[in-house]
């Protein structure tokens, strides 16, 4: 059996026998209670058998907007109905009671459930504003309250089961775009929000495309490319197939390519002009009317993109936008000393179990260079901590991406770097406080 996803819907009866069908949900009641609600909150399972539930609600192949977590393909998904009355409704959002703190930044609004403000990490909230605004500049949206991150414990999380099994999810929540996580930031969530605030969302191939090809450097859940195909992806975007999370690293995948052939700006509009529920055909002419090619001539093109691994496939917007912090060519090194801890103000998190700094470098010339751990006396124990080194690059100019775990003997072996921009990226435990040394050498 495939793992399980649920997410939440809310259907309007006409009639205690007649709900409002919303396409791509197909919803059968079998029986209904004499005195019907006017509101029925159903959460959604995805699994690879049928179970009946009480109401009698069942649904077949539903697409859901929750983020990667699934691998179970044309699952058939199972309808749970909670009865909500006018004034009450036993699950749902979280009410009051449970909002520990909220704090507004240029763009968001962050509200904590069962968590401390102290908690989020020193360097956050300006990382936050940084990463909307790179992204709102080409969707041309002004400084302003775009939507709410609602940031929950694992505990309240779980207990409230605001996402169902989903790792996040974005909703609608008085009227504003709000993301729905337990890590903060999370990434792919986010770029949600700026989408939808700057348009509806539109086909899946390209709404999911986009908010993890957007992305920085933090690496997804699940899945992988190659489980997945453009076709796959389309069926998801045109004929109600379920979502999986390899089919999110292809949508990323082919947006890349949509990037790197025409640019974002017609890829944004192209995102604009297809809104979700647009067939195939109606893609197909806003293809031709935006960027002159239509969908068939699109796939073939594409066919001969490279492959390439998330971190090489990103355009973390916000990371490369920033000034290097050093430039080195061969013979040159730097050592980056950080008096590491959550409360840092360069520190964001905690994602997870975890929180991280970025800086960016420059490489003058291509050559071979080395980065890594410079271990202090012992004891030293650095167990969980990673160094990402990704190009500000496209999949289609080659772009290299790393990732080295801290190891007790850990060994930096030179690699051979093009000139360019890169993000460094030193992720560490959450709970660890203490001095970090980096150190990069160009041989």
């Amino acid at each position: 059996m495939g793992k399980k996803k649920k997410s939440k819907w809310v259907l309007r009866w006409n009639s205690p026998a007649q709900p409002v069908l919303q396409t791509p949900l197909e919803v059968v009641i079998e029986q209904a209670p004499d005195d019907a609600p006017s509101e029925v909150e159903i959460q959604i399972w995805e699994s690879d058998s049928p179970r009946v539930e009480p109401f009698g609600v069942t649904a077949h192949r539903v697409s859901t907007s929750s983020s990667p977590n699934s691998n179970t393909r044309n699952g058939i998904a199972v309808v749970w109905a909670t009865i909500c009355s006018s004034m009450s409704c036993v699950t749902g959002e979280p009410v009051d009671r449970d909002l520990d703190f909220e704090v507004e930044t240029e763009w968001l609004v962050i509200r904590g459930f069962d968590r401390d403000e102290q908690e989020i990490c020193g360097g956050t909230p300006e990382w936050l504003d940084g990463y909307v605004a790179a992204l709102a500049e080409p969707l041309d949206l002004a400084p302003a309250t775009i939507g709410a991150y609602h940031w929950y414990s694992p505990e309240l999380w779980d207990e409230q089961g605001i996402c169902g099994q989903a790792n996040a999810c974005v909703h609608v929540n008085d009227g504003m775009e709000t993301a729905f996580a337990r890590e903060l930031p999370h990434e792919h969530e986010l770029n949600h929000v700026i989408f939808n605030h700057a348009h509806e969302p539109c086909v899946a191939v390209l709404s999911e495309g986009l908010a993890e090809y957007m992305r920085g450097t933090w690496p997804s859940a699940a899945g992988s490319i190659e489980q997945s195909s453009i076709e796959d992806v389309l069926a998801v975007s045109f004929d109600g197939v379920i979502m999986v999370s390899s089919d999110y690293h292809r949508a990323r995948h082919f947006v890349s390519f949509l990037v790197f052939e025409f640019g974002l700006e017609e890829v944004l509009t192209l995102c604009a002009m297809t809104p979700k529920g647009s067939t195939r055909g109606e893609f197909d002419d806003a293809a031709l009317s935006t960027i002159g090619v239509g969908l068939d001539e699109l796939l073939a093109s594409y066919a001969s993109y490279p492959i390439c691994s998330e971190q090489e496939d990103r355009a973390k917007l916000w990371e490369c936008s920033r000034e290097p912090v050093v430039a080195l060519g061969p013979g040159d090194e730097y050592l980056f000393e950080i008096d590491a801890s959550c409360a840092h103000p360069n520190a964001v998190g905690p994602g997870g179990s975890r929180y991280h700094f970025s800086y960016q470098v420059r490489i003058l010339a291509d050559g071979e260079y080395s980065w890594g751990f410079v271990p202090e006396p012992p004891p030293f124990d650095l167990t969980g901590a990673e160094l990402r080194l990704e190009q500000c690059a496209s999949c289609g100019d080659g772009a290299l991406g790393f990732t080295d775990a801290w190891m007790e003997k850990f060994i930096s072996l030179p690699r051979l770097l093009g000139a360019g921009d890169y993000t460094l990226q030193l992720v560490l435990p959450l709970e660890f406080a203490g001095m970090v040394r980096v150190e990069v050498v160009g041989h």
